[in-house]
């Protein structure tokens, strides 16, 4: 509660306190933790509701306290897409004092490892987890104690040097940097590749420590060591090889504020509740806003966004040409009523003059679906625009 983390600024204790809240938490919600300022307020350690395996330790290491009162992907620092990242320090926080949460992933993190160890009457053998870069993004891969090889590509990497796309480091953190195009819905690709990744590395681990094992309960412990040396540096260097290809699948699928997989130029857009908290009307000139501790209506009504579901009351408001102007009730209850008319909304106006705009700058995109519709990226978690918001030219 007193420590500077930065010389001449406020301590900053929900440095730790946020960080002890969350993981005992999400280990034990039994116990119904507050979050508190002071960590000294919080048990030294928790017994866990159920037993946690090696990948909900990683789990915990992604985290961004989505979902509770700390959330960092939501709020107007988030920005319209719910980036958890937040620059910090610089002559602002010099000037305006305050403190975001810390997460216990951060952008910055060079990287993360958790150590897995067994006893001798335990089946298994022990290793570390490495993941390169911040474990919100990264995936696991393990070094095995003993082996002295390790994947070139893991051997390399410095943010002082020239991006090197054979550095596991500069792999992991470049896709780390392209999530904040769009967060919320880069989330769901990056998510959904890393359990793939993540489910093969288990799968395969089992089988060469099963080897690894067999051989060394033969007395053989020289092979068990080089089978797992081989096993790790091909494991290594397959997960930053395919981690390479999937960064750039997402510059595709994300270029130019588009949605370009499965189908190229599919609008995004910006959500109804960010254009309506910063005043988005006919006037394209600049706008400035203010704090507020309350949501956008349109954020209660429609939710984060983008892709949106209209209630009917909107779709009303969309069609019409009215823009919104002050707030108003807006719920599925009030469609068919007068009041619902005369809503109005900046969405139709964004809608009318990306389209119009659209026709000339951007003629270039042709209807067309990528070429690896069905192919090596598939098909869902990595499709996210409902069909019938495609727009082609």
């Amino acid at each position: 509660m007193t420590f500077s983390y930065f010389k001449g600024f406020s301590p900053i204790p929900e440095y730790t306190s946020g960080r002890l809240w969350r993981v005992f938490s999400r280990v034990a919600p039994s116990l119904g933790l507050q979050m508190s300022r002071d960590p000294l307020n919080f048990p030294f350690s928790v017994p866990v509701d159920q037993r946690l395996s090696a990948r909900d330790v990683m789990d915990l290491q992604r985290d961004h306290y989505e979902g509770t009162e700390l959330d960092l992907t939501v709020g107007a620092d988030a920005g319209p897409f719910g980036t958890p990242n937040r620059a910090e320090l610089g002559v602002g926080m010099s000037i305006v004092k305050g403190q975001y949460a810390r997460a216990i992933s951060l952008h910055r993190t060079a990287f993360a490892i958790m150590g897995q160890s067994y006893g001798d009457r335990d089946t298994g053998i022990s290793k570390i987890w490495f993941g390169a870069d911040t474990p919100a993004s990264s995936v696991f891969v393990p070094f095995y104690p003993k082996t002295s090889l390790s994947a070139p590509e893991y051997q390399t990497g410095w943010q002082g040097d020239p991006y090197d796309d054979q550095s596991a480091w500069w792999v992991f953190d470049f896709v780390a940097n392209w999530m904040d195009l769009n967060h919320r819905l880069m989330k769901v690709d990056v998510d959904a590749k890393i359990a793939e990744l993540q489910d093969e590395i288990d799968a395969e681990c089992a089988v060469a420590e099963r080897h690894a094992a067999s051989a060394l309960q033969e007395g053989r412990p020289a092979a068990a060591i080089d089978s797992l040396t081989e096993f790790q540096l091909a494991t290594q260097s397959r997960t930053v090889d395919t981690w390479r290809k999937f960064g750039r699948f997402l510059i595709m699928k994300y270029n130019d504020m588009y949605l370009n997989y499965p189908v190229v130029g599919t609008h995004i857009g910006y959500p109804a509740w960010y254009l309506e908290m910063n005043g988005f009307d006919s006037d394209p000139r600049p706008k400035w806003t203010q704090p507020s501790s309350k949501e956008p209506d349109l954020y209660k009504v429609l939710g984060p966004g983008p892709f949106e579901t209209l209630t009917p009351a909107l779709e009303k408001v969309a069609k019409s040409t009215e823009s919104y102007t002050a707030p108003v009730e807006l719920s599925a209850a009030s469609a068919g009523t007068g009041g619902a008319d005369a809503t109005g909304t900046a969405l139709l106006i964004l809608l009318t003059a990306a389209m119009a705009f659209a026709g000339g700058l951007f003629v270039g995109r042709r209807t067309s679906v990528t070429k690896s519709e069905v192919g090596e990226w598939g098909a869902s978690p990595y499709v996210q625009a409902p069909t019938d918001a495609r727009c082609r030219w």
